[in-house]
């Protein structure tokens, strides 16, 4: 009898165990199968479009970089184009040659070179372009066309690359820390730039990260972590959740802010190089003079800090490395609000005070008390 019992109470807690395990993975499913999404993928179905580009007949492969059809095309209209005016197209540099008489009167060609030591297609156009490789095309043809247009728009507006000026900087070597391995930093930094643009969120250069590209065409080896920002209209909050999934390749360390005021956060990656990043929200704000100012918050337990900046303008690209980053098209003139008209001289990182020694900074206030728990959070 007392067997008998202790054989049904065993199942009994079996089949709990069981229930348990079950109600936990529904709970934690989340954390396995949160996808993201980028809106706006899409395939030509019009029949207007589809009778304009199934007669565009090229012999060798080519992308439609053309922005006027490509708009036409993410619009279903393209009745609008002007037959009269060539549609601008890429092609690897091997075909320039192979170009045919046929073909010149209907394209504009520019050449695409796709670099196997860079993470991005770099046009001949006049300026020089650039843009990230991982973006989905599908072809009618030999043309393959972006299949989210709205986000290769995106990417071509910001697509004008920039020149760093690799100035010799001279440094203290005693005073300096241990230095970080910079092209490991800058593909984890890659790695976190497309986890944003995943989420529609276009991140810039900022901060030390920028000043490192523009003067020395690199990361300052001294340097902690990186920065880089987001624009607050562009900010996505699912993005939190997404970090602290087990489908997000990347850690959240701290989040520091509301998401309309000095909000930043702190991350790392899970596996390889661990350095540490800071994403800042920028905002805008308009002075008295109607004159248009951005600004990324800082805090240093309730105190409240602001770095502000001209209008800024985060619309051009740079090579880091090999990866590509966005950056202002400004960089200078940035820096030198930053960090001063000596911007090019290092200051070690240990002399280097945040809520000091930058030029752009000053107090913002305080954080109320009861407020820290939900502003200031560590994971």
């Amino acid at each position: 009898m007392i067997r008998n019992s202790l054989v049904i109470i065993s199942k009994f807690c079996v089949f709990l165990l069981i229930i348990f395990i079950f109600f936990n993975w529904l709970i934690r499913k989340a954390d396995y199968d949160l996808i993201i999404v980028s809106l706006d993928s899409k395939k030509v179905t019009s029949p207007q479009c589809i009778l304009f580009l199934e007669p565009l007949s090229i012999p060798y492969p080519a992308l439609l970089i053309d922005n006027h059809v490509l708009q036409f095309l993410h619009n279903e209209q393209c009745e609008k184009h002007d037959p009269m005016l060539k549609i601008k197209v890429a092609i690897d540099s091997k075909y320039k040659k192979k170009r045919d008489n046929e073909s010149l009167l209907f394209f504009e060609f520019f050449e695409m070179n796709n670099r196997t030591n860079k993470d991005y297609l770099q046009f001949s156009t006049q300026p020089t372009r650039v843009i990230p490789k991982n973006f989905e095309t599908y072809s009618i043809g030999n043309l393959s066309i972006p299949t989210n247009i709205p986000m290769f728009l995106e990417m071509w507006k910001r697509a004008v690359l920039l020149k760093c000026l690799n100035l010799p900087v001279r440094r203290n070597r005693t005073k300096t820390q241990q230095p970080n391995h910079g092209k490991e930093a800058a593909g984890k930094l890659a790695e976190f730039r497309d986890v944003l643009l995943k989420f529609n969120m276009f991140s810039f250069l900022n901060g030390g990260t920028l000043l490192g590209w523009y003067r020395e065409c690199g990361i300052i080896p001294h340097t902690g972590d990186m920065d880089i920002a987001v624009f607050s209209k562009h900010f996505r909050p699912e993005l939190v959740d997404f970090l602290q999934s087990r489908s997000s390749p990347f850690r959240l360390l701290r989040r520091i802010g509301r998401i309309n005021d000095s909000f930043e956060l702190t991350i790392t990656s899970k596996v390889s190089y661990p350095m540490n990043t800071d994403l800042f929200v920028m905002y805008e704000e308009k002075n008295k003079d109607g004159s248009v100012m951005n600004w990324v918050g800082g805090a240093s337990n309730a105190q409240k800090f602001k770095y502000t900046y001209p209008e800024y303008d985060p619309w051009c690209a740079a090579d880091l490395y090999g990866y590509l980053f966005w950056v202002t098209c400004s960089p200078q003139k940035m820096l030198i609000f930053e960090y001063g008209n000596l911007w090019y001289e290092d200051v070690p990182s240990s002399d280097y005070n945040w809520k000091s020694s930058a030029n752009n900074v000053q107090k913002n206030g305080f954080w109320k008390e009861e407020e820290l728990k939900q502003v200031y959070v560590m994971y």
